[in-house]
């Protein structure tokens, strides 16, 4: 099987190839910008895994380089199984002090990049007559709306709708749309945040800590295979049982 992961370089995105490459998934790994690390890195996992890993780069924010990018994947002439849109930016400002163009390109990279992608590869998945898109969402596009979070929330409450949307428009196609939303993650999203912060976080969630990457990672695997071909047009929260509010201001 082959997979198309975005934001394949960061927390959750390298755990999602990770987690492919050792179920023998071969994935196109795609990523803003070239990084050499990141290459040896992929390059070693697809070695210990027998799979291939393939770096392919294009920038969310420009249109042409989207399409040339995944054109690029298509070229190849071969099967597209599974797309993961993961790929995303998640800036904190107060509505009030942010710039209407921030908003926008917030909404470009998680939103409409991300659905220009997965227009691309469905057309591809059509013509197969089967295929798996998983978005990555978040909880803080349903679940908890946080002071400076509105660019980031509503960008993935858009992502999320989607999936409900295209769930019915290529359920005749063979073709599963389903949606995850992390919560409380140890990824770089939570960086620079304050410890009283994270330590409140912490205290407020039922499960006392953070959720790992992987743990994202086991559940968008577990929607592409046949355990999960009954599951269309779903959510699911990943925030350790929490649906609990972060805190709302740091000190």
């Amino acid at each position: 099987m082959n997979a198309i992961v975005t934001g394949a370089t960061g927390g959750i995105g390298k755990a999602i190839t990770e987690v492919f490459a050792k179920n023998g998934i071969n994935v196109w790994a795609c990523a803003s910008r070239k990084n050499e690390t990141f290459e040896n890195e992929i390059k070693q996992l697809a070695d210990d895994n027998n799979v291939w890993i393939k770096p392919v780069y294009f920038s969310l924010t420009d249109e042409n380089d989207v399409k040339n990018g995944v054109k690029s994947i298509l070229n190849e002439k071969m099967p597209i199984d599974i797309l993961v849109n993961n790929a995303g930016v998640s800036p904190r400002s107060l509505l009030v002090m942010t710039p209407i163009d921030e908003i926008r390109k917030v909404m470009e990279i998680n939103f409409t990049a991300q659905m220009l992608v997965t227009q691309l590869v469905a057309k591809k998945m059509m013509r197969q007559k089967s295929g798996n898109i998983v978005n990555v969402s978040s909880v803080s596009g349903s679940l908890y709306p946080e002071q400076g979070g509105l660019a980031y929330g509503c960008s993935k409450a858009a992502l999320s709708f989607s999936s409900r949307v295209l769930a019915r428009e290529l359920a005749d196609y063979n073709i599963r749309v389903n949606t995850v939303s992390p919560g409380f993650v140890e990824t770089s999203m939570w960086t620079g945040r304050s410890e009283a912060y994270l330590q409140e976080a912490k205290s407020r969630s039922v499960m006392k800590r953070m959720g790992k990457p992987e743990e994202i990672a086991n559940v968008v695997f577990f929607l592409t295979t046949p355990a999960a071909s009954y599951i269309t047009g779903t959510n699911i929260d990943l925030e350790g049982g929490g649906r609990v509010a972060f805190p709302q201001k740091e000190e």
